[in-house]
């Protein structure tokens, strides 16, 4: 991981962490839900290792036309990075829009057939400003994540 990425990473997490001890009723995870990726619209499917940029048709603060670009670098609209490194898994999305980035999230846990709606702490975390990244981590062995429910707001 280079310095400035370690830095940015760090950033986040601090930040994070601080809205969670000001915060903690709001941020609270809800139930998980089981998520079929036949029933959503717009989606990608990631496996670890996975990078590239997603594309879309922006009409106010909806996306439509979702377009995958495997390994583009991530510069023309929303960057996805789905790693794993020493039994951790990250989704690093960057987001190069003018407005916030909001997703959904759902993983599918090695063994299982359904996806889990994720997020560690809440929705929060599936927005990420303008100009922004934004991290998730698990512990999970993790074999897909679904991405999808795909806004953009003021």
């Amino acid at each position: 991981m280079r310095y400035m990425d370690m830095v940015s990473f760090f950033k986040t997490a601090f930040v994070c962490a601080v809205v969670a001890v000001l915060f903690p009723g709001d941020l609270a995870a809800k139930p998980r839900d089981v998520i079929d990726p036949a029933k959503v619209g717009e989606k990608i499917i990631l496996k670890p290792g996975d990078k590239g940029t997603l594309q879309f048709q922006q009409k106010d603060n909806d996306l439509t036309g979702l377009k995958w670009l495997p390994n583009d670098d991530g510069k023309k609209s929303i960057g996805v990075r789905f790693t794993k490194d020493a039994g951790m898994f990250m989704l690093t999305v960057t987001n190069f829009f003018p407005k916030k980035f909001s997703y959904r999230a759902a993983i599918r846990i090695k063994g299982r057939n359904t996806f889990i709606e994720t997020s560690i702490m809440g929705p929060l975390l599936a927005r990420v400003p303008d100009g922004f990244s934004g991290y998730e981590m698990w512990h999970d062995p993790i074999e897909e994540i679904l991405l999808f429910g795909f806004k953009l707001q003021n």
